[in-house]
């Protein structure tokens, strides 16, 4: 599983998905070059994917705390 994130205006969506390594090549998604589509709140078969959303602000704070943590 991964959370692909999708930026739209100030508002960063995040959903839970399942990322299949035959349509995307793990060297991609781990430097963000896969093209994961655009942001859908359906799937096929018309159920709601999860998905979450945050102002672009707190994902960058966010982001900014798990890089110190790693240092």
């Amino acid at each position: 599983m991964s959370w692909p994130c999708y930026l739209q205006g100030d508002i960063v969506y995040l959903q839970n998905k399942m990322i299949l390594a035959d349509q995307h090549p793990l060297d991609k998604i781990i430097s963000n070059e896969a093209d994961l589509g655009d942001l859908r709140f359906t799937n096929e078969d018309d159920q709601k994917i999860s998905t979450w959303e945050t102002d672009i602000q707190s994902f960058v704070n966010f982001k900014d705390k798990i890089n110190k943590i790693q240092e």
